[in-house]
């Protein structure tokens, strides 16, 4: 009898086995989309990529029809190509008998597209202005559409203008700025676009307006003709009093237009001639042909009657403070003012606006290691230069502010470096910075976020410049975050010698990841391209990933002027093979091999400056309070760079 039932059950369990290998293995067959997220509105132009994990590993699986390989621990990625509008990623996963689908349905963004010619259309989301004007006489008023090819066109401000033509200009192909900066930089292949009308309007002297609607008329052969009206209205300011607001955060970023480029940083209390608004943007002058435009909700306006900032500067001088050497400029009060780094030969250039010049008094603090030369030119009417000629062959770093009304630039010093056979890292201060948190930044097919990669990471470089004898500061834990506007404040307050901030890496939508990954650091000023250059060769050098180039950027962590700042992305979290090496204890030892190694090298090549600079300063140079000793030095007399204990 036992016999019978043996041969009875063993078919079946045969069977069961050749049908349902997931439970062979003990996992339940599952699909897991990390991104695109349900909903997702997509930019792409005809392909996408998708992510996430099949559990077994082994199962077979398609995205559309098209089967996509696992990688081992079931990760999957994939470049699949997309129509526009509703879409639908059909996910199916298939081991022996059993399978399991799940759908991710996302909009693909239409890319402006030519208005149909057999009739006539405005796009009524391609009306610009699209925010209310506030102008003066002798400015241009630009008004545009995106409407049916091949027609005429003209605009009217109401109370102000008869017709003003408009004029279509020639096809043109759309612009991605993802696929152009971190893709191959194709062309798109979509229609040229057609029918983007555009005209002008000079304001006269005696123009006066107020929140005047701008209406815009599109006809063809003079029968048909269709209106309508932008959103944004025109005032016309026509005021005899300036009027005059004052920077009321600590610190505000003025842009080149609104919306746009990052062009100033200003402190708190700065006093601004505002002549103009665009939407929540305000106009500032800063001189005759230079003006910035900050968030209206920075500014604190002033009664009416405030004059606009101006000062006369009569005496500037200069005071060593350790560490920094400070360069005060007696201003009377807080003038909007511009820093600017040169490199060949090393300035420093300080452009006023608002000031007039009566500089009979520059006293140098004697002798200066580091200021060779200061020099005042009056380059326009109210606009005064200071240009600040440095001893040194590089910048290290400054920090621009107000202490009252005076002006302070503070100028970094090379640091003090220990001499061999120590570690230049010896007793410098490094700020990390381990990217994200609270937000999660980018995640990996399996659901790993960067932020905790970033952090586990941040670790392991700590203590491989700690062992160098580095002093290492974190902008955050794992467990308390920070945000990221509370971050470079933080850099500012400790003034480490080094700030470094660590991430890893995503794509922007339709950008190809299997062509575009890999090992990549970002700077933005004079001082941390040195930096940004020895750290990017040496994480080639040591992961081996593929070179996906150098940037500058204008980084919330790359923009503190007071120390060389960078920021790298080793590896990419959505591309597997990266993703999967980013999790282990081997690839952090790597990468923080490659710190350090940059690190040493970057300070090698500034240690002869450094000691040159601190010995003029003193009869005795110490290198972070370790004296250079007679046996600490080279046969031909001077101390050996570089080395470690």
């Amino acid at each position: 009898m036992p016999m019978v039932r043996k041969r009875s059950v063993m078919p079946c369990l045969v069977a069961w086995m050749a049908l349902s290998p997931c439970a062979l293995w003990g996992q339940r067959l599952r699909i897991s989309v990390i991104y695109p997220l349900e909903g997702a509105r997509i930019q792409a132009t005809d392909s996408t990529f998708i992510f996430g994990q099949v559990q077994p590993p082994h199962a077979e699986f398609f995205i559309n029809r098209q089967p996509v390989p696992l990688y081992p621990d079931g990760s999957f990625l994939a470049f699949q190509p997309v129509e526009r509008g509703d879409f639908v990623f059909r996910c199916v996963a298939r081991a022996g008998a059993d399978s399991v689908v799940l759908q991710r349905r996302v909009t693909i963004l239409q890319p402006l597209a030519p208005c149909p010619e057999d009739t006539l259309v405005v796009d009524g989301s391609y009306i610009f202005p699209q925010e209310d004007l506030e102008l003066c006489p002798g400015e241009l008023v630009r008004v545009a559409m995106k409407a049916t090819p091949g027609c005429t066109a003209f605009f009217r401000i109401d109370g102000l203008t008869g017709a003003v033509p408009m004029v279509e200009q020639p096809p043109s192909r759309l612009f991605y700025w993802g696929e152009t900066v971190f893709g191959s930089a194709r062309v798109s292949d979509a229609p040229l676009l057609r029918g983007i009308y555009t005209g002008v309007v000079r304001l006269q002297p005696s123009d006066s307006v107020r929140e005047a609607r701008i209406r815009l008329f599109l006809t063809r052969g003079g029968k048909d003709t269709l209106r309508v009206t932008a959103p944004g209205r025109l005032t016309v300011v026509r005021e005899r009093i300036p009027k005059v607001g004052r920077l009321r955060r600590q610190q505000t970023v003025a842009r080149t237009g609104p919306g746009l480029g990052y062009d100033l940083f200003l402190p708190e209390g700065v006093k601004l001639w505002i002549t103009g608004r665009e939407g929540s943007y305000v106009r500032a002058r800063l001189s005759d042909d230079e003006e910035t435009w900050v968030p209206r909700d920075a500014v604190e306006f002033l009664p009416p009657g405030t004059p606009p900032a101006h000062s006369v500067i009569q005496v500037v001088r200069t005071e060593d403070r350790g560490d920094w050497m400070r360069v005060r400029v007696f201003t009377r009060e807080r003038l909007p003012f511009r820093v600017e780094q040169k490199t060949s030969p090393t300035e420093l250039l300080v452009t006023f606006y608002g000031a007039k010049a009566e500089t009979d008094w520059i006293r140098h603090q004697f002798p200066s290691p580091l200021i060779k030369d200061i020099r005042w030119k009056q380059r326009d009417r109210d606009v005064y230069e200071l240009r600040i000629r440095l001893a040194s062959r590089s910048h290290w770093g400054y920090d621009a502010d107000y202490d009252g009304n005076d002006f302070v630039l503070d100028i970094r010093k090379p640091p003090r470096l220990s001499g061999w056979p120590l570690s230049p890292l010896r007793g410098l201060t490094i700020l990390l910075d381990p990217g994200h948190f609270p937000d999660p930044g980018a995640v990996g097919p399996d659901g790993y976020p960067e932020k905790d990669a970033n952090y586990e990471l941040t670790l392991a470089v700590k203590r491989a410049l700690e062992r160098k004898g580095a002093r290492v500061f974190l902008t955050r834990d794992d467990r308390r975050p920070a945000s990221l506007r509370a971050r470079p404040i933080l850099a500012r307050v400790l003034r480490p010698h080094v700030l470094l901030s660590l991430h890893h890496n995503a794509l922007p939508d339709g950008v190809n990841p299997f062509e575009n990954h890999g090992t990549s650091v970002y700077y933005y000023h004079p001082q941390s391209y040195p930096l940004a250059v020895k750290l990017q060769e040496a994480l080639l050098r040591r992961l081996g990933f593929q070179n996906f180039g150098l940037y500058y950027d204008n980084l919330a962590l790359c923009r503190p002027t007071q120390m060389p700042a960078v920021l790298a992305e080793p590896g990419f979290m959505m591309y597997p093979p990266e993703e999967m090496q980013i999790r282990t204890p081997a690839y952090r030892r790597e990468v923080a091999k490659a710190v350090t190694e940059a690190l040493e090298k970057f300070l090698k090549e500034a240690t002869r400056e450094s000691r040159r600079l601190w010995e003029q300063a003193g009869p005795t140079f110490e290198t972070a309070g370790i004296p250079v000793l007679p046996e600490m030095r080279k046969p031909n007399g001077g101390a050996e760079e570089g080395g470690e204990t």
